[in-house]
C-alpha cells in the first residue's frame, strides 16, 4: 500500500481558472476543431462578425484562438483580441471601456470572418453604431483581474513602468512595477528623487488616497497600501546617498491596518544593510512597529506633542527615520536627511501559507492501461482534487494519464495541450500546468510558487 503526499506553496496571487466556452459558439461545420482548440482559453465566446477598433496594440499570426489567448495572458496590456478564421489574425486589443453608445463609441464595427474574444464578458443591449437597430453585442468588459506586479511578472510584463492591477478584488488601481530589482514583481508605494519637487506637507486624506506623479515622485496612498498589504507582505526600502552609494533594507511580514486603526503597520523580520529603522533601536520609543501613522492633521502618536508638524509617517514618540519628511527622506540608522537623494519603498506579497494533501492506498497502473491512478481515502487542508467534486466529471480518480500527444481523457476535446495529468472531463487541478501549478479546491484565486509529490511505501 501506499501514500501519496502533495505539498502547495500559496503566495496570494492569481492563478488562472481558465474559462470553458459553451460548445453552441464553438462548433460548426466551417471550423470543427475549435472546441478542442479553445478548451483552455480564458476568453470567453466572441460576438461574431464584430471587431473592436482604435485600441489595437499588436498583429500576430496564429493558428487557433488559443494561441492568442497565450499571448494576451503574456502581455499585461492587453484585455481582449480579434480573432480572424480565414487568415488567422490575432490582434490584441487595449484598454476597452464599459461605455458604449452610439453617439460616443467607435470601437466596434462589423468585419466579415473577424470573432473578437474577452474576458469576462455580459450581453448588453446597444444601439449598433451604423444601422442604429437594438442588438446584443458582447462588449461590456470587466478589467483582467491582475493582482499585482507579482503576477504581472508571471505573464511576461518584464518591463518597468506603470500597470493596472486589483490587489483585492475591489477595484482596480494603476501602480508603477518595478519588474527588474530583486526578482522583480515589486508594486512601488513611494518615491523621491531629488531635488524633491513634489510636496509630502500632506493632509490625512491626501495620504489616504495617495499624490504625486507615479512615473516620478508620489505616496500611492494609504487606502491602497492596506489594499495591497492587508496580509504578510515583504516590503523592500531602497536608499541612495548622495555619494552613489546604495542600500536597502526588507522587511517580512508587513502588514497594513485600515483606516479604522489608523493604518498601523506592523513587520516580523529585517534584512539588509541600512539599518533597522523600524525596530531596531535600543530605546523602545523610537521604535515604530505596530504603531499608527500621522500627518499634521491627525496626531495618532504617542508623543506629547507632535511628531509631524511636516510630513507624515508612523511614529511611537518620534523617531529616528521619516521617509515622507518635508525636506526630503532621512533614515537615521544610516544616514542623516541632507545626505540622501532617493528613496522608494515597495511591496511583494507573500503570505507564505502551506498546504497538503494525502492520499491512502495510491497505485499507478502500468502503461498498457496509460498510467490510470486510483486511491482509497483523502486527508488534508487543500481539498480533495482528486475526488471530492460533485460533479464526477470533473474527478479525476481511476482516470488515464494524458499529455499533448496522447489524449486519453473523456473529453471531446484535449484537456491536455500543455502539460500532463489525469483527466476525466477535465478538471480543476494541474500540478504539471504549463504556467504553473493550480489546485483550485484551495487557491482558486491565488498562483502556487512551489508543488511537491511524494510516494511513501507503507
Amino acid at each position: 500500500m501506499q501514500r501519496l503526499t502533495l505539498l502547495f506553496h500559496s503566495q496570494f496571487l492569481l492563478c488562472w481558472k481558465f474559462a470553458t466556452p459553451s460548445a453552441q459558439h464553438l462548433t460548426g461545420t466551417s471550423n470543427p476543431g475549435r472546441l478542442s482548440c479553445l478548451r483552455y482559453g480564458r476568453f470567453e465566446h466572441p460576438e461574431k462578425g464584430y471587431s473592436l477598433v482604435n485600441h489595437v496594440i499588436a498583429t500576430h499570426t496564429a493558428t487557433c484562438p488559443i494561441d492568442c489567448t497565450w499571448k494576451c495572458l503574456r502581455d499585461a496590456r492587453c484585455q481582449s483580441f480579434n480573432y480572424a478564421n480565414s487568415g488567422k489574425t490575432f490582434s490584441p486589443v487595449l484598454e476597452v471601456y464599459n461605455s458604449l453608445s452610439s453617439k460616443s463609441n467607435r470601437n466596434v464595427e462589423p468585419w466579415e470572418e473577424i470573432d473578437l474574444f474577452a474576458p469576462r464578458l455580459y450581453v448588453k443591449m446597444v444601439e449598433h453604431v451604423l444601422t442604429r437597430q437594438q442588438v446584443s453585442y458582447y462588449v461590456s468588459f470587466v478589467p483582467r483581474t491582475v493582482r499585482s506586479c507579482q503576477q504581472l511578472k508571471t505573464l511576461g510584463a518584464n518591463q518597468n513602468g506603470i500597470y493596472k492591477i486589483n490587489p483585492d478584488g475591489q477595484g482596480v488601481i494603476n501602480v508603477y512595477c518595478d519588474q527588474t530589482t530583486d526578482g522583480g514583481g515589486w508594486t512601488v508605494v513611494q518615491r523621491r528623487s531629488r531635488p524633491y519637487k513634489q510636496s509630502f506637507e500632506r493632509t490625512w486624506v491626501e495620504y489616504r488616497v495617495g499624490f504625486g506623479d507615479l512615473s516620478k515622485e508620489f505616496w500611492l496612498g494609504n487606502y491602497n497600501l492596506h489594499r495591497i498589504a492587508s496580509s504578510d507582505s515583504i516590503l523592500r526600502i531602497d536608499l541612495h546617498r548622495t555619494n552613489g552609494q546604495k542600500g536597502y533594507a526588507k522587511y517580512g511580514g508587513f502588514r497594513v491596518a485600515d483606516e479604522t486603526e489608523k493604518y498601523r503597520c506592523d513587520m516580523s523580520s529585517y534584512e539588509g544593510n541600512i539599518g533597522n529603522g523600524f525596530y531596531g533601536n535600543t530605546d523602545p520609543k523610537l521604535n515604530i512597529r505596530g504603531m499608527k501613522f500621522g500627518t499634521p492633521d491627525q496626531d495618532n502618536d504617542n508623543h506629547p506633542g507632535k511628531c509631524f508638524p511636516y510630513g507624515a509617517w508612523w511614529a511611537n514618540q518620534c523617531g529616528e527615520v521619516n521617509l515622507n519628511a518635508r525636506d526630503g527622506p532621512h533614515w537615521g540608522p544610516w544616514t542623516s536627511q541632507p545626505y540622501l537623494n532617493f528613496s522608494e519603498m515597495k511591496l511583494h506579497r507573500t503570505n507564505g501559507q502551506k498546504g497538503y494533501a494525502k492520499y491512502g492506498e495510491f497505485r499507478v497502473a502500468d502503461e498498457t492501461d496509460k498510467y490510470r491512478c486510483d486511491m482509497s481515502s483523502y486527508e488534508g487542508n487543500i481539498g480533495n482534487g482528486f475526488y471530492g467534486k460533485t460533479n464526477p466529471k470533473l474527478n479525476t480518480r481511476r482516470m488515464r494519464f494524458g499529455t499533448p500527444d496522447q489524449d486519453n481523457d473523456n473529453y471531446s476535446g484535449k484537456c491536455f495541450p500543455h502539460g500532463g495529468w489525469w483527466a476525466n472531463q477535465c478538471g480543476e487541478v494541474n500540478p504539471n500546468a504549463r504556467l504553473g501549478p493550480f489546485w483550485h479546491p484551495w487557491a482558486s484565486h491565488s498562483d502556487l510558487n512551489f508543488s511537491e509529490m511524494k510516494v511513501r511505501h507503507n
